[in-house]
């Protein structure tokens, strides 16, 4: 690969036939003159033949409904990758305006982490893999020809459920044994449980002989139980202490954690449920600065204590309604310094009442009471 981009008799605009090579992998900055050609170079030769490329290499029906790039006044541009550009805006203001949005590399990125980013478990922290029932199919099959395999399938009673009704559920789904804390147990026989324990319950679905011939009926053996178990399978093998716990679809079979399939706007800063708890995706969060706010801590609140932009302490304002709210409510005068108020006081001053309502002070009120 090219580690120069060589650019050769470029005479777009005011371009005099210039030939120029260009290092890749490092910062470029074209400088000059008004005029002198330098938007000419970056802009109309080098991204514009970049944007023909990559339209080219769509299909002619797709290029149907995208304005097609005229081919820029240059004799040839060797080791030229996919570029993207920016101009140069003052307009807007938005913080959620970045180069990842502006070029639609942010869209990418996001196509990337929910494709090829990894998960994990809440609790263990052990990768979470995505597994059909046909890979899990594959993955008993590749084992021994011969080695027998339970399949069993996790189940559990919902709340105010008796075990009974649970065991009669299970056998009209035709399972007849069930395992209780790893115990096997025939549900013909009467099972008299304690209601409030919290026992390891799983329904045995079927008992099958791993060979490649009866591929099909562990597909249908290991459906059933994915089915009874609600996407959970643990297999038990021979010697009944070896046995691996599945999940057919994408979740921990450890802590039986169900998880939804990850999508692109998971990763997006737009999205208030993937955004950072935060900075809300902005990047940046707002802290109080004790020192910032009250830069002379010898004056009273009246006096100017605060920034003016922090409290109006205007007694007809409705934001200086709030001050003086505060101050009848918890019986401080805003005439003293603040250095002599409590420290409980300047706790909800800075970082407000944490729930508690207070009452607003009605125009007309005797503010000297409040002093």
């Amino acid at each position: 690969m090219r580690e120069t981009i060589l650019i050769r008799g470029a005479r777009e605009n005011n371009l005099k036939n210039i030939t120029v090579e260009i290092p890749r992998d490092k910062l470029i900055v074209l400088t000059g003159l008004s005029g002198s050609g330098k938007s000419s170079l970056a802009f109309d030769t080098l991204y514009a033949e970049a944007q023909r490329r990559f339209m080219e290499s769509l299909s002619a029906w797709t290029r149907r409904f995208v304005q097609q790039q005229s081919r820029p006044k240059v004799d040839a541009i060797l080791g030229l990758s996919p570029v993207i550009s920016i101009e140069q805006k003052t307009i807007t203001k938005n913080p959620r305006s970045t180069v990842g949005t502006m070029t639609d590399i942010g869209d990418y990125l996001r196509l990337l982490y929910a494709t090829s980013g990894e998960a994990h478990c809440l609790r263990c922290e052990n990768t979470i893999p995505t597994v059909s029932l046909t890979q899990l199919s594959e993955h008993l099959l590749a084992l021994p020809d011969g080695t027998a395999v339970e399949l069993c399938a996790p189940v559990a009673k919902v709340y105010d459920e008796e075990w009974s009704y649970l065991f009669t559920e299970i056998r009209t789904k035709g399972c007849r044994r069930v395992r209780i804390n790893g115990e096997l147990r025939d549900l013909a026989d009467e099972l008299a449980l304690d209601e409030e324990a919290q026992l390891e319950v799983e329904a045995v679905v079927d008992r099958v002989i791993v060979k490649r011939s009866q591929a099909k009926q562990l597909l249908v053996a290991l459906t059933d139980a994915a089915k009874l178990g609600e996407g959970f399978v643990r297999c038990r093998f021979e010697d009944e202490v070896t046995e691996q716990r599945f999940y057919a679809g994408f979740g921990c079979p450890e802590h039986r954690l169900t998880f939804v399939e990850r999508e692109g706007w998971f990763f997006s800063f737009n999205e208030p449920e993937s955004a950072c708890l935060t900075c809300s995706g902005l990047g940046i969060y707002l802290r109080v600065h004790t020192g910032l706010l009250v830069p002379d801590p010898s004056r009273s609140i009246l006096g100017g204590a605060f920034v003016k932009e922090a409290f109006n302490v205007d007694k007809h304002n409705n934001n200086g309604r709030i001050l003086w709210g505060l101050a009848a409510h918890y019986n401080f005068s805003l005439e003293l310094p603040f250095t002599e108020l409590a420290e409980p006081i300047k706790e909800i001053l800075f970082w407000g009442t944490k729930g508690e309502e207070i009452t607003l002070v009605q125009l007309g009120t005797n503010f000297d009471n409040i002093r």
